[in-house]
């Protein structure tokens, strides 16, 4: 994300940990949505942190709401991108 997108950054989810995190990022990028992770667990050398403080998932204040929506109804999943289908795809299968 550049200096301007950093400066209208929202909470959009806090994580029990860096991997769950992770993987909600990597579903959003899928989807076109930049984002961005803040841990303090001094630079992944102390993981054990985010029980205490969360790893947080960060969005565009712009992006919020349809990156809400793709959590939300992709929350109890494993953020497998491949389950993600168009209209047109879901006609075919």
């Amino acid at each position: 994300m550049d200096n301007d997108e950093n400066n209208n950054l929202k909470l959009l989810k806090t994580f029990n940990n860096r991997i769950e995190a992770e993987l909600a990022k990597s579903f959003l990028e899928f989807n076109g949505i930049k984002s961005m992770i803040l841990a303090d667990d001094v630079g992944e050398m102390y993981p054990a942190a985010s029980v205490y403080w969360g790893v947080k998932l960060l969005v565009n204040e712009n992006d919020f709401e349809i990156a809400k929506k793709l959590i939300d109804e992709n929350g109890n999943k494993n953020y497998d991108n491949s389950s993600i289908l168009n209209d047109d795809e879901n006609e075919k299968n």
